[in-house]
């Protein structure tokens, strides 16, 4: 139903016959009746300024606006809007998770790097771009150059050990337990990973910064090697008080052999100590007379 404003023209009564006075008449003025109000054009009612009032004749239009937008078909249909969709459960990741990701990604990278081209080449550009990230996102996880590589290498002992693991635990059960464990240590020091964490280690001598940052990742990883020692021979552990000497002993023994494999990697006198250390860890692990 369309919406008109009515007067009543109080000349169609004959109050009104005056026509010849200048000056419009008030039933003149009531004659005018407005145009029929489009809906669909309507401009949305506006409140009135605070503290001002509308004149009498703005009211009018006010009201009149307020009604045609109640009863506009399009207002009263307008479908609510709609939410945003959420995510199938497990199908975005959390910000830790992405974080986490991120993290592994310049440790990787940080190995990869170290391997390639050296302690002394290494630069958190070339780190940042091989992970795929900014210098900027790499500084946000580590402080300092110092610090990524010292993760790194902390990053790396669990794959060593559980690589040591599994190659003993691969030999027969009749062979000798003491030999394996030295020949897969001195396995794992070949790897070019373990090497290149051996070349930071020789560079902490001159770097203090370097220094600090790798005596807070080794000291946990020496303790988490003699518990792996200790549950390779749990009964000779129990019962020899110098279990935990001999076998720094041996670690100390089988990586400086390593340090001196870079420059002679072919060395026949590594083979006759690793035989030389195997057999002096079976006589202090030999049952008390």
């Amino acid at each position: 139903m369309s919406l008109m404003k009515t007067r009543l023209n109080p000349c169609q009564w004959g109050v009104c016959k005056d026509r010849r006075s200048p000056a419009p008449l008030p039933c003149q003025q009531a004659r005018t009746t407005p145009a029929r109000v489009d809906q669909r054009e309507a401009p949305r009612a506006r409140d009135p300024p605070p503290g001002r009032p509308l004149p009498q004749s703005d009211w009018s239009l006010f009201k009149l606006r307020v009604i045609v937008q109640d009863m506009s078909p399009r207002s009263a249909s307008r479908p609510a809007p709609k939410k945003a969709a959420t995510a199938a459960p497990g199908a975005r990741r959390t910000q830790a998770e992405r974080r986490e990701t991120t993290r592994r990604k310049l440790l990787d990278a940080t190995l990869e790097t170290l391997v390639e081209q050296g302690y002394a080449r290494l630069t958190t550009v070339a780190v940042a771009k091989r992970a795929g990230v900014s210098q900027g996102a790499l500084f946000t996880h580590f402080d300092t150059k110092e610090e990524l590589l010292a993760v790194a290498v902390e990053h790396l002992f669990p794959r060593i050990i559980q690589d040591f693991l599994a190659g003993v635990g691969a030999r027969p059960s009749g062979k000798d337990r003491v030999g394996a464990a030295v020949d897969m240590l001195w396995a794992v020091y070949q790897r070019p990973e373990l090497q290149a964490a051996i070349e930071l280690y020789v560079a902490a001598r001159t770097d203090p910064e370097l220094q600090r940052a790798l005596a807070a990742v080794d000291g946990p990883h020496r303790r988490n090697l003699h518990r792996v020692a200790r549950e390779l021979f749990p009964d000779v552990a129990a019962t020899h008080p110098d279990f935990d000497d001999v076998v720094e002993l041996a670690l100390d023994a089988v990586q400086g052999a390593a340090v001196g494999g870079a420059a002679r990697p072919s060395d026949p006198a590594h083979r006759r100590m690793l035989d030389t250390l195997a057999r002096f860890m079976r006589v202090a692990f030999a049952p008390s007379a």
